[in-house]
């Protein structure tokens, strides 16, 4: 490597973080092979595979406890997911770790119809009464036919393009990497449906995000639908704590990463409490919205820079309620409510042994102002509630409040492309750059949400395994690290 990308990539790693802690207050670095950074799903199972491979693993986690982004709040009835809510048939990687650990699907049976309540500009009504409200009013005739929540699918091309998913981020794709409301108003969006697409869309902004990641994800789905979906019983915290019982005391908790730095054959983190891991390689499952708070001094190319730098992320927040009283029954309308309030939806189910749970599910806009809103009053999304549904007051007790996007260990609870982002770097995002690897659902661009970690976990323990010359075999045989 010579001279001036060193210098360019020192420079490039000076704006991605604060500076560490000063060297006086550091610890002399533990030794290990490898050194993974996260214990979210992706970091838990690269660091269980290696130490299976008989490597000597340090893994590290900023917060105090594991799983990441997913979490299952198992001191509430029903164990009620904070993060990843329903699995998929077809995602081979967890279904083999929860048949590892024995663990089994909960029924979905005696879940309330679908169908919503609707709250719009503050107005409660029926699904019925929307085509001809006056709120409607803005709407194209055709849009009025549809209700604010199959607007988006109304915009959908009815076939989705025979496109290669492998080839993502090639040129075949660059066709399509226009925002995604320039995208719905080329084929006939008015302004006021566009309001109401946002108001629950999968992303931070209806003019950020392009086409192609929605695109890309609409083909993911299509893929893997007609397996089914599944929720998991007890929580998917378990699967967590099964790998996290695999890793044993390589696991270290409340490390938070200050700096990545790279010399020679080895590579050496150092955490805010001036504690320190020296390996031959390091795995970084960290969210890109926190990897660039982190001080990188490693050969990482421009395009991962890039990636680091501008991949979004999307705040979404959950606030859940124990339902002490059936409150559709007193309005008449659906359990559910779909709004364009920063609430988002609010989706109710019943609850093990009897009572129900309504759960609020904002994201993107919705949830950053959500947060704004909490911070200021921790009671803000049930008075919020009850000013839109009226029924729900003193029908309602809170239980809950998760908000991945005020996170520090999160930032968001699932990245998406910017326009022009995808040409730039997604080809770039899971590449290794010198000793360090990299995971995360972020980096596992044909997978969805829990399952694109685990298997961008097992390719980056791969990747690690090649970096330092050893096989699974071998590693065994030898019954120690290398």
């Amino acid at each position: 490597m010579s001279p001036d990308r060193r210098h360019f990539l020192l420079g490039s790693a000076a704006l991605l973080g604060a500076a560490s802690m000063p060297f006086g207050c550091a610890r002399p670095p533990q030794s290990a092979d490898v050194a993974v950074l996260g214990a979210g799903m992706a970091g838990l199972h690269a660091a269980s595979l290696l130490r299976e491979a008989g490597l000597e693993v340090v893994l590290l986690e900023g917060s105090d406890r594991i799983g990441g982004r997913v979490r299952s709040l198992t001191e509430l009835p029903g164990a009620p997911e904070a993060g990843a809510t329903e699995m998929g048939r077809s995602y081979a990687e967890l279904l083999g770790l929860m048949q590892r650990y024995g663990i089994g699907e909960a029924s979905l049976e005696g879940a309330y119809p679908r169908g919503y309540a609707l709250s719009i500009g503050g107005e409660l009504m029926s699904q019925e009464q929307w085509a001809a409200s006056e709120l409607s009013a803005d709407l194209t005739e055709d849009e009025r036919g549809a209700q604010p929540w199959r607007l988006l699918q109304r915009y959908l091309p009815r076939q989705l393009p025979a496109a290669d998913l492998d080839g993502w981020g090639g040129p075949d794709w660059q066709q399509w990497d226009i925002p995604l409301a320039d995208y719905l108003k080329g084929r006939g969006a008015s302004e006021a449906a566009l309001h109401l697409i946002a108001a629950n869309l999968n992303a931070h902004d209806i003019r950020d995000i392009s086409w192609t990641d929605l695109l890309r994800t609409l083909l993911i789905r299509r893929n893997s639908r007609p397996a089914g979906t599944f929720q998991v019983a007890g929580g998917l915290s378990q699967v967590a704590e099964g790998l996290g019982a695999e890793v044993g005391d390589a696991l270290q908790l409340n490390r938070r990463i200050e700096r990545i730095s790279e010399a020679g054959e080895f590579i050496e983190v150092r955490c805010s409490d001036g504690s320190g891991v020296r390996a031959r390689a390091a795995i970084s499952t960290l969210p890109f919205s926190t990897l660039r708070r982190v001080r990188i001094d490693a050969p990482l190319s421009p395009a991962k820079v890039d990636a680091i730098r501008s991949l979004a992320y999307v705040p979404v927040t959950r606030v859940l309620f124990r339902a002490e009283e059936e409150f559709w029954l007193k309005d008449g309308l659906p359990p559910h409510l779909w709004s364009d309030a920063p609430l988002g939806r609010v989706f109710v189910s019943p609850l093990p042994g009897g009572g129900a749970r309504a759960g609020v599910f904002a994201m993107g806009e919705a949830a950053a102002r959500l947060d704004r809103l909490l911070a200021e009053d921790p009671a803000a999304a049930e008075n919020l509630l009850g000013q839109l549904r009226p029924s729900t007051q003193g029908a309602l007790r809170q239980e809950a409040a998760i908000s991945w996007g005020a996170n520090p260990f999160a930032l968001g609870a699932f990245s998406h492309f910017p326009v022009g982002s995808q040409k730039r770097f997604a080809a770039a995002m899971a590449r290794p750059e010198g000793r360090l690897a990299f995971a995360g659902e972020h980096t596992q661009l044909h997978q969805p949400g829990v399952e694109a970690a685990l298997v961008s976990g097992r390719r980056a323990a791969g990747e690690v395994m090649q970096m330092l010359n050893v096989s699974a075999g071998t590693a065994q045989r030898s019954g120690r690290g290398l």
